[in-house]
């Protein structure tokens, strides 16, 4: 454009000055159309040029300021990673060991322990160290899948078997909140490829967090099938407190709480659904949550079908 501006400058400087009559040879008026562009150029284009080369300069050293910025957060999430996982280790040793002895003091393997406080306060003790234990493994869980440390073992699993057996380890919890608890696979379920202990730990995490924040009365269902497109679906429905759609990305990140309060009524860290959705991305899949507050929350996991075992046909 500034090219296109003084070329149109000195051709109409040109025809002015043959106009007026101020330099009758053609070579007087091609020197002062030169000298024209000179001065154009000098008084234009060589500080467009400087605003230029600042710009890039400027440009280049806000990158330089992103990428360093960059490599100091990534290097303080390992460090932070590496800190929970030590951390982890160190807490796990001597809570393994208080629920052990709290164990054998309950079931009282080496004698009676007398007054029945005792045993009370014993139980009380393994309970609320098996609860510390959970979380701690939580954190370690996470903490090694932002690391990286975290694999996918892939074992050919019977999830139709599986999901009626995690059930059965939550129903007494179900029964303390006075919530049904049932699982619905109305057509056979095809075997998946994935980690056991993984997938087990899906199921455990989100039907333990939807018991738990189902009022008595209320119900919560397990669902297993395979959609039309192959992938093999579990779902998760309540009809709990729920969550209302400005907090559900507070619900989905690590450490949050949608009751902030110190006083909350409900207890935990806010790993659960983090540390799903880190599960599930480790297999491929994907995780919805779909919830309205006082209507109840519906999580549903979707694994692809290149993890799906399909039937082989019998040859006869």
């Amino acid at each position: 454009a500034v090219i296109f501006s003084e070329l149109i400058a000195n051709v109409n400087t040109y025809w002015i000055v043959d106009y007026l009559g101020l330099f009758p040879s053609i070579e007087d008026r091609f020197s002062l159309t030169a000298l024209n562009t000179f001065i154009t150029t000098c008084l234009v284009s060589v500080p467009l040029i400087m605003f230029s080369v600042s710009a890039i300069s400027a440009l280049e050293s806000s990158r330089k300021n992103l990428r360093r910025m960059r490599d100091l957060a990534n290097s303080a999430n390992v460090a932070k990673s590496e800190f929970l996982a030590n951390m982890s280790h160190e807490l796990r040793t001597p809570l393994n060991a208080i629920i052990g002895f709290s164990e054998i003091i309950t079931n009282e393997t080496f004698g009676p322990v007398g007054s029945v406080k005792y045993r009370d306060y014993v139980r009380d003790i393994n309970q609320s160290g098996q609860h510390l234990l959970d979380l701690i493994n939580d954190i370690l869980d996470l903490a090694k899948i932002e690391s990286g440390e975290a694999g996918v073992a892939d074992e050919v699993i019977d999830v139709a078997e599986l999901a009626q057996s995690v059930p059965v380890l939550l129903q007494t919890m179900a029964e303390r909140h006075g919530v049904d608890l049932a699982v619905d696979i109305p057509d056979p379920v095809p075997k998946l490829r994935a980690a056991r202990r993984k997938l087990q730990q899906i199921l455990v995490n989100l039907l333990s967090n939807a018991v738990k924040f189902t009022p008595a009365g209320g119900a919560v269902t397990l669902r297993v099938w395979r959609d039309r497109h192959s992938e093999l679906v579990l779902q998760i429905t309540d009809n709990g407190i729920g969550i209302a759609a400005e907090d559900i990305p507070k619900a989905m990140a690590k450490f949050g709480q949608v009751d902030g309060a110190i006083n909350r009524k409900f207890d935990g860290t806010g790993l659960g659904l983090p540390l799903v959705k880190s599960l599930v991305d480790l297999h491929g899949g994907r995780l919805q949550l779909a919830s309205e507050l006082g209507v109840g929350t519906t999580v549903t996991v979707r694994f692809p079908k290149e993890r799906v075992i399909r039937e082989q046909a019998i040859v006869a």
